[in-house]
């Protein structure tokens, strides 16, 4: 969304948008800014210089008490020449789901766009590629007939039912290549990567916050941003951390593919252009010269269930007549592979050891599985208070797949934050929140809620008031003096800090229960209910 030239959304014929919803309704990363041009075609600024922060958050919303527009279509509106359907991605276990892509296809609408196809909606607790699939076939079928397209159906079927399949082991291959030098600047590598800008933090520390005899681990991750000007953070902001592999997950990995090539050589992945020939074309996926190594441990998804297309590229590769069957099942996307998804959660090794006939080349793994995502955590420290430093309340994830029953998995990046050493470079980024702030008057209440981990945001929000009652600031946003009042100026009067907090035994896992108690005495926290 975010390379979209929204100048030319009146002259679209076509506008088919796909678009995920992050946290309590808001839109994903690159999509806050066609969400808030959307929101404004429909509703223009009353007067110069409005608030447009607010308006954003309006645009986010809208649609939460209609799922669809109604109303009459009008010629003179600003897209009635635009013919449109969404696909929201979402999971209902937020109370808020695909609300995002719900508010585009609202906006839509209002604005004069005409439904080509009804709006689809994936679940990914349950059916989200089958789902997707849906909305496809419906939307090229209903754009054929609307545009008077003479397409065979069935050959478009046929070809969205291989569509994943386009990997082939004389199509791609995997060479040594010792001219080039070793990839060593891993958040230049993840910036071109993801396309956005990641920046180095370095660990400076990590501490437990649970009672010795408790069995989970909860830490305070402290980072050092190291005058990095663009991870500069609200008390509220969220800071995003790209995580690695565990070493003995690939290790096991690399043994079980057919042709890995060895395993710290600089290497580089081709794939043949030609249709008749040898075409060989460099696959620029991954950083030119990065290992075999570095590339599952650093830039590719291994514990994530694979998803059923890619089940189905597998099943080419099992030399087992009932393990292929049962791969082609499980590719189908039916309730058989959400079944088998939720059940064993599988990891990339796992499903290599449950089909034992599979011989997987590097290639494969190389070229289709998807890149390690960032992990959001809620920043749990106020910049003014701790300076160059951020915090981050971590729960260190750990369970057994198959009801208790299953081997252990481990969280991805709680359980890489748990086991670095000192002073390991810490690739992340910094999220803004949309409307997760403290008030600027300072003399409204503050009630705040939140149970375990979920208490995180407010330590930022503590330590904020902390500070400023301590030095007697006005003001707390960025980019804003922090003006301290004046000795013939009275101070500002400050409104209740409450928290509610809970846990599940008091005696183990009552994190920050010392600080809390200094709080209160200081008159920083004006309540607090355990």
């Amino acid at each position: 969304m975010e390379d979209y030239t929204f100048s030319d959304i009146e002259y679209e014929q076509l506008l088919l948008t796909v678009t995920s919803t992050f946290g309590n309704g808001d839109p994903p990363d690159n999509g806050e800014v066609f969400g808030r041009q959307l929101y404004e075609m429909r509703n223009p600024p009353l007067e110069e210089g409005e608030n447009k922060s607010k308006r954003k958050i309006s645009s986010i919303h809208l649609a939460m008490s209609s799922s669809h527009y109604h109303g009459k279509r009008d010629d003179s509106q600003p897209l009635a020449n635009v013919r449109f359907s969404v696909f929201g991605l979402g999971s209902r276990a937020y109370p808020n789901f695909c609300a995002f892509a719900r508010s585009v296809d609202r906006l839509l609408g209002e604005l004069g766009a005409e439904p080509v196809y009804e709006k689809g909606e994936g679940d990914e607790l349950c059916g989200q590629e089958e789902s997707f699939r849906k909305w496809v076939t419906g939307c090229y079928e209903a754009a054929c007939k609307t545009f008077f397209l003479d397409t065979n159906l069935k050959d478009y079927s046929d070809a969205l039912a291989t569509l994943t399949k386009e990997w082939q082991p004389d199509k791609f291959r995997v060479c040594v290549h010792k001219g080039l030098l070793p990839v060593t600047d891993l958040c230049k590598n993840l910036s071109d990567i993801h396309r956005k800008n990641v920046y180095p933090c370095r660990m400076l520390s990590r501490t437990n916050l649970q009672n010795e005899e408790s069995p989970r681990a909860t830490i305070i991750v402290k980072v050092d941003i190291q005058n990095e000007p663009m991870l500069v953070h609200e008390p509220g902001d969220h800071l995003a951390i790209f995580p690695q592999n565990q070493p003995s997950l690939v290790n096991q990995l690399i043994k079980q593919l057919t042709d890995a090539t060895p395993p710290d050589e600089p290497m580089l992945i081709e794939y043949n252009k030609g249709k008749k020939g040898e075409d060989w074309k460099p696959f620029d996926r991954l950083p030119p010269g990065c290992t075999l190594r570095q590339a599952l441990l650093q830039y590719l998804d291994i514990t994530t269930p694979p998803a059923s297309q890619f089940l189905a590229i597998l099943a080419t590769l099992a030399s087992d007549s009932k393990e292929k069957d049962r791969l082609l099942d499980l590719s189908k996307g039916t309730t058989v592979y959400e079944d088998w998804k939720f059940d064993k959660c599988p990891n990339m090794v796992e499903v290599l050891e449950e089909f034992s006939s599979l011989k997987v080349p590097a290639s494969l793994f190389l070229a289709k599985l998807p890149l390690i995502q960032s992990r959001y955590y809620s920043i749990s420290s106020s910049r003014q208070y701790v300076g160059g430093e951020i915090h981050c309340t971590v729960a260190v994830v750990s369970f057994r797949t198959q009801g208790g029953s299953g081997p252990l998995h481990h969280g991805v990046c709680s359980s890489w934050l748990n086991r670095i050493a000192k002073n390991t470079i810490v690739p992340c980024f910094v999220r803004k929140a949309s409307a997760f702030y403290l008030p600027e008057l300072k003399k409204a209440p503050v009630i705040m809620v939140g149970p375990g981990t979920g208490i995180a945001p407010f330590r930022s929000f503590w330590q904020q008031r902390r500070i400023e009652m301590e030095l007697k600031f006005t003001s707390h946003s960025v980019g804003k003096p922090l003006d301290a009042i004046s000795e013939d100026q009275e101070g500002p009067v400050w409104g209740d800090m409450a928290l509610f907090f809970g846990c599940r035994h008091p005696k183990l896992d009552h994190i920050y229960k010392k600080e809390m108690e200094e709080l209160v005495s200081e008159d920083v926290l004006a309540d607090r209910k355990s």
